[in-house]
């Protein structure tokens, strides 16, 4: 079993700079073993993360790194003068991911979690601490299916089924924040196909139970947003034919 001090020696060892400018060059580093002591505090090692155009840094333990995410470990590079670094700016043509949406994946990354905690007990639905009013609940959600896509861009699938489950505790969204919240987990990139039924499964059954009602209020969405992903339309209407009785949450009294 490797420890953790050969960890960050694997990590920091791999990569150096290989241009100054542009995209950086993945070059394997040859110091002499004495030079690599020399550069590498093994108790302290830290690894700096290059978000978004601007190039914003983020400083955490490479360890961090090393342990929850291998997309990111193996984009560590190195050079004298940054130590071990990571350059997201450029990592991908399909996507961006700005600084306010890596500080999320900074906190999962150091601590396997992001800002509210889910919480809950035997017997007891789980639910999200400190959470209590619709509106706080709408917010949190956005924010979550937010941590879901840029999650899925960095392949930290542990990530995404705790942002998953975080939604699930929201339970039932407003019919805006549902479609909303829709939209955003559809831009998710399908790295694995066990994330992609359990989203999409709980998008389905979210939408198909309030179907008649999100019709009624926020129709032209509701067709935006389905059009928009045939895979999830043909799901729910599939549903809505099959159990139309079932679709008309949120009409009981109307």
């Amino acid at each position: 079993m490797v420890d953790d001090d050969e960890k960050i020696r694997q990590l920091q060892t791999k990569y150096v700079q290989g241009v100054k400018d542009g995209p950086p060059a993945y070059v394997p580093l040859h110091h002499p073993a004495s030079d690599v002591n020399q550069l590498i505090d093994h108790r302290e090692g830290f690894c700096t993360i290059f978000v978004g155009n601007a190039k914003v840094p983020f400083t955490m333990p490479l360890l961090a790194v090393g342990q929850r995410s291998n997309f990111l470990s193996d984009r560590v590079q190195f050079n004298d003068q940054l130590k071990s670094y990571i350059d997201l700016s450029d990592a991908s043509d399909n996507w961006e991911i700005t600084p306010k949406e890596f500080h999320p994946i900074v906190e999962y990354l150091q601590r396997g979690d992001f800002g509210k905690r889910l919480i809950g007990t035997p017997g007891t639905l789980p639910r999200i601490d400190g959470i209590v009013m619709q509106e706080q609940s709408d917010f949190y959600a956005e924010h979550c299916a937010q941590v879901f896509r840029v999650a899925s861009f960095l392949q930290l699938t542990d990530l995404q089924r705790l942002a998953l489950n975080k939604l699930r505790a929201l339970y039932p969204l407003s019919l805006l924040r549902m479609l909303i919240v829709t939209k955003i987990c559809q831009q998710a990139e399908a790295h694995d196909e066990d994330v992609v039924t359990e989203v999409g499964e709980w998008l389905v059954d979210h939408i198909s139970e309030y179907y008649f009602c999100l019709v009624k209020e926020e129709g032209a969405i509701l067709v935006q947003v389905l059009s928009e992903s045939p895979s999830l339309e043909r799901a729910v209407m599939e549903r809505v034919a099959q159990s139309p009785a079932s679709c008309r949450k949120g009409l009981e009294f109307q």
